[in-house]
């Protein structure tokens, strides 16, 4: 996947409509992957997309313009289009993943931005701009392990926010 990323940005350069579209090939791979996979969920609502309904539509767009703007703010100035792109495909992954898992069909309330944005730039500060393959491959790393955590550990067992540490 990152090899057809890296082609695709070599192709249509890296303008904010080249990474919507990006965004929104990803969403519909993604959603097409998870039906393949039996995890999508049915519609009784049929909708210019089929089966799939508006509500579902409304949201994944939401998910999407999330990304494009305030999210890609959060990242160093100045970064590498390959940070950009890497940065859209994780954070869209794994709000998709937590909208499937988790049930979330509100969308991401402001909680959840300022904690995404804040993963972003955290990853980002460690890693730096991204044009060093090093750098880009920390950036990867510290920004997968957040985006987990955050699915998985944070707002559970009656928790607000990231689990409370004992010991």
């Amino acid at each position: 996947m990152d090899q057809c990323i890296d082609c695709y940005l070599r192709i249509t350069g890296s303008s904010t409509a080249s990474w919507l579209l990006l965004a929104l090939l990803i969403v519909f791979v993604s959603a097409w992957f998870l039906k393949a996979s039996g995890k999508a969920r049915r519609s009784a609502t049929r909708s210019q997309f089929g089966r799939v309904s508006r509500q579902t539509a409304t949201l994944l767009a939401q998910h999407v313009g999330y990304i494009d703007g305030p999210m890609l703010n959060a990242l160093p100035v100045g970064a590498s289009g390959a940070m950009r792109a890497l940065t859209v495909r994780l954070v869209l992954e794994h709000t998709l993943e937590d909208w499937w898992r988790n049930g979330n069909t509100t969308g991401l309330d402001s909680a959840d931005l300022d904690d995404l944005r804040g993963f972003i730039r955290l990853a980002g500060h460690v890693a730096g701009p991204g044009f060093r393959h090093e750098e880009l491959a920390i950036y990867r790393a510290v920004l997968t392990n957040l985006l987990q955590d955050w699915l998985h550990n944070w707002n559970v067992d009656g928790v607000d926010g990231p689990p409370k540490l004992t010991g």
